[in-house]
């Protein structure tokens, strides 16, 4: 049984690395913005903020996010291309999302919400960067 688990390690080591990176990445990065934003955010404006998160989780969804861990998956089974085939893919959708998404903030902001909308160009931001 433990030669079974050094081979198991072994094999899957290196691919379940690539398979679980980006999510490291995306808890690292998530850990540190959070701090940050929310010693500056009054709490007169944590709701907005809880806003923007949902908003982002649904917009996220929105945008094939299955793609990405399809591509994961052949990068793990040693297929080359997978990983670039579908962050073309996706970033048509998110390109498209924070356009509106930035379009929309500059109505919010010119309608008084000047925190709205830095939340929103902030999360605009954040779905083009963040391809889990």
């Amino acid at each position: 049984m433990p030669n079974f688990a050094k081979v198991l390690f072994k094999r899957y080591s290196v691919q379940s690395f690539f398979l679980s990176s980006p999510q490291i990445v995306a808890i690292f990065v998530s850990l540190l913005t959070l701090p940050i934003i929310l010693s500056n955010l009054p709490i007169e404006d944590y709701g907005q903020f809880q806003l923007i998160l949902a908003l982002q989780v649904w917009l996220s969804a929105l945008t094939a996010d299955r793609i990405s861990s399809g591509a994961k998956k052949g990068i793990a089974r040693g297929q080359d291309g997978t990983f670039l085939y579908a962050f073309f893919i996706r970033i048509k959708f998110l390109l498209v999302i924070a356009s509106i998404s930035l379009i929309v903030s500059f109505f919010v902001y010119n309608a008084g919400l000047g925190t709205l909308s830095i939340l929103l160009i902030i999360m605009s931001g954040f779905l083009v960067i963040y391809l889990k």
